[in-house]
C-alpha cells in the first residue's frame, strides 16, 4: 500500500507540469490514494484525498463513492444518505450518456462501500457479459475502489471472464 501511495503522490506532483491530462490524472490519483488509505484504515487521509479530488472535479463518480464510503465509516445517517444519493445520481448520469462500463464500476463501488461484495461481483460479471469487445472492465483487478473483491471467492470466475475477453 505504501508503494502505491508513493506512486499516487508522484502522479499528483507531475500533474502540475503542464501535461494536457495532468489535472484529470491528479484527480484520479487522489481517488486511488483515498481508497488505498481506506483499505489500510486511515480514514482521515482517505477523507482528505477524496476532498482534494472533489475540489478539482465536484461530480467525480469514484470520488463520490469514496465520500460515501467515508460517510458509512463515520455513521452519520444524514451524510450517508446525501452521499448515497450523489453516487446514485452519478451512476444514472453515466448510464444516460451511454458510459455503461463506468456506470457499472461506480455501482459496484457503491456495493463495495456498503460491504455487499457479492452484489458488486454480480454487477461486474454483468458488465463483462454484456459489454462489447474492448477495454470494458480491464481495471477491475487493480482498481483500489474494488480491492475487497480480490478477497472474495467469486473473483476467480470474474477474473477468468475478464481474461477471456482479453484473448
Amino acid at each position: 500500500a505504501m508503494a502505491a501511495l508513493a506512486s499516487f503522490d508522484e502522479e499528483i506532483a507531475a500533474a502540475s507540469h503542464g501535461h494536457v491530462y495532468g489535472a484529470e490524472f491528479a484527480v484520479n490519483a487522489h481517488v486511488a490514494a483515498g481508497f488505498t488509505h481506506l483499505s489500510i484504515g486511515d480514514v482521515a487521509a482517505a477523507s482528505a484525498a477524496f476532498a482534494h479530488a472533489l475540489e478539482q472535479s465536484p461530480e467525480h463518480p469514484k470520488a463520490s463513492v469514496g465520500e460515501y464510503a467515508i460517510a458509512i465509516r463515520w455513521g452519520d445517517q444524514a451524510s450517508i444518505e446525501r452521499a448515497r444519493l450523489k453516487v446514485m445520481a452519478a451512476t444514472e448520469e453515466l448510464r444516460r450518456v451511454d458510459r455503461h462500463a463506468e456506470s457499472a464500476l461506480v455501482a459496484a463501488g457503491q456495493n463495495v462501500a456498503e460491504n455487499h461484495i457479492t452484489d458488486a461481483v454480480q454487477i461486474l460479471d454483468g458488465l463483462l457479459a454484456t459489454a462489447p469487445a474492448g477495454p470494458a472492465g480491464w481495471i477491475i483487478p487493480i482498481d483500489p475502489m474494488l480491492a475487497p473483491i480480490r478477497e472474495h471467492p467469486a473473483k476467480l470466475a470474474l477474473f477468468s471472464k475478464l481474461a477471456a475477453r482479453a484473448a
